[in-house]
């Protein structure tokens, strides 16, 4: 049987995929592309695949013989570049967030449509073992109705805002942020409420719901005016008449996290925050004296072993997997693009919010475009 073949955009986060997908027997990692040189240089010598195609273009990745576009750009590129590849005829694989615009959102649903192509959102989150768990006990009734949800990724990374190719990596972020040819990323412009998906995304899973207005603060920048606000905490309410709030920051100096909280009319959930290690569950009716400590873990337990070693908690086999499923088997991906926009929208009317002093901001589903 032709083994479904894959370009990866972007090897920075890219690489993951491309070692996934030729690791999994019914798929090889074809080409990638990257318009740093030194970068690209780096993924063949760390990938090994004889036969690898380079590219520093993205047109020419378009060109090539593939199946599949990973796509793992910059977030503001992300639009343009699913889209190119839509018209190309390949099916997508793209990062998070789906975008950073609402026109570029559009843009990517009316692709899908166009083309009638697979996209398919690489929200890794949702596929951790104990958001299985969290899902398990919220659709056994346990918790009762779930009115009120919670999410925080806090994930201090200000050396990924800039980037200079003359310093070593033993550089410090002081030396490179006063460096003449230190350039800034897209990270340090981006709005952190912006990349919501991770948090967001698996509690709208689990409560198979999705946002429908927002209210949205911002900080000032942690590193001046020249930058995004350092956090930003939004409200959302539900189509079924939830609350949610989520806090995300990538500027403040503490250890990375993320957090979720589930509050219901019989019971409560959370994950770890800080240096726990276990959820909390209480039921009411269970006569529970206090909360009850769960152990469970990122990686899905009773999955595949090889799924244990891939990123993100062994989240990144899941996808990879299951997005080459829904093609071979011609089924919709776990994460469609509707899906995917319910994930990403409301981040991007957040921002809106924000620039209005938290004014509430209505959140289009793009299912009616």
């Amino acid at each position: 049987m032709r083994k479904i073949k894959v370009g990866v955009l972007g090897v920075g986060r890219g690489l993951t995929f491309a070692r996934q997908f030729q690791a999994l027997p019914e798929s090889q990692t074809a080409a990638i592309c990257d318009r740093t040189a030194g970068r690209l240089e780096g993924a063949v010598k760390a990938l090994s695949i004889p036969g690898l195609r380079t590219f520093t273009e993205y047109e020419d990745l378009l060109k090539a013989d593939v199946d599949i576009i990973v796509v793992a750009s910059g977030a503001p590129e992300h639009g343009q570049h699913v889209c190119m590849a839509l018209d190309a005829g390949k099916h997508v694989l793209s990062e998070v967030p789906a975008e950073v615009s609402m026109k570029a959102c559009e843009d990517i649903v009316r692709a899908v449509r166009r083309t009638g192509l697979k996209y398919m959102l690489a929200e890794n989150c949702c596929y951790w073992g104990y958001i299985r768990e969290y899902r398990k006990v919220v659709q056994s009734g346990r918790l009762g109705d779930v009115l009120y949800a919670e999410g925080e990724y806090l994930h201090s990374i200000p050396g990924l805002m800039y980037y200079n190719p003359t310093l070593g990596s033993n550089a410090t972020i002081e030396e490179i942020a006063k460096h003449p040819d230190t350039k800034r990323t897209w990270r340090a412009t981006l709005h952190p409420i912006n990349y919501l998906t991770h948090d967001l995304g698996p509690l709208l899973d689990i409560l198979d719901d999705r946002c429908v207005s927002v209210s949205c603060l911002s900080t000032p920048p942690a590193f001046g005016p020249d930058y995004a606000p350092a956090a930003e905490v939004a409200i959302f309410r539900t189509a079924k008449n939830r609350v949610i709030k989520m806090l995300c920051e990538f500027s403040l100096p503490r250890p990375a996290h993320h957090w979720f909280a589930l509050m219901g009319t019989k019971g409560s959930l959370e994950s770890p925050r800080g240096p726990a290690t276990e959820h909390l569950l209480y039921v009411e009716s269970e006569n529970m004296p206090t909360w009850s400590r769960m152990a469970w873990d990122t990686r899905i337990l009773g999955g595949p072993r090889e799924a244990w070693a891939s990123g993100h908690g062994g989240a990144d086999w899941y996808i990879s997997r299951e997005f080459l499923d829904c093609i071979l088997k011609d089924t919709p991906p776990p994460i469609d693009v509707y899906r995917a926009m319910d994930y990403t929208v409301p981040g991007v009317c957040a921002v809106q919010s924000a620039a209005h002093g938290g004014a509430a901001i209505q959140i289009p589903d793009l299912r009616s475009l």
